[in-house]
């Protein structure tokens, strides 16, 4: 079975790289580690269910559904949404900085459903 942990290694990896492509695929990655992990962990269905359009937000949704997860669940979107930006949008604000965040929300959301 595979590691989700590995992406977020190789994230930590490529963030070091001064290239914006490299900055762009750390945040996609530390993304899918804290996206798996978590699914890994905390949702018990069809990995299937997890496709398509809203699939994301819905995942995210029924792992932190109560409203003392409420930050994490609002940190994974946030999360998500820079996963969105670096693989679709030509332009990133600060995509260094966006990546140093991103490696610390994923690693916040892993610790938080791995001690959970």
């Amino acid at each position: 079975m595979f590691d989700w942990n590995e992406y977020l290694k190789a994230a930590k990896e490529l963030e070091k790289d001064s290239s914006e492509c490299s900055k762009r695929i750390a945040i996609s990655r530390a993304y899918y580690a804290a996206f798996n992990i978590t699914k890994r962990k905390r949702i018990y269905a069809d990995p299937d269910d997890f496709n398509g359009a809203g699939s994301h937000n819905k995942m995210w949704s029924m792992a932190f559904p109560d409203d003392s997860e409420r930050r994490i669940r609002d940190d994974a979107l946030t999360l998500k949404d820079w996963r969105v930006e670096a693989d679709y949008q030509n332009n990133i604000y600060n995509v260094d900085r966006q990546a140093k965040l991103a490696i610390i929300l994923a690693e916040k959301i892993i610790n938080y459903v791995s001690s959970n």
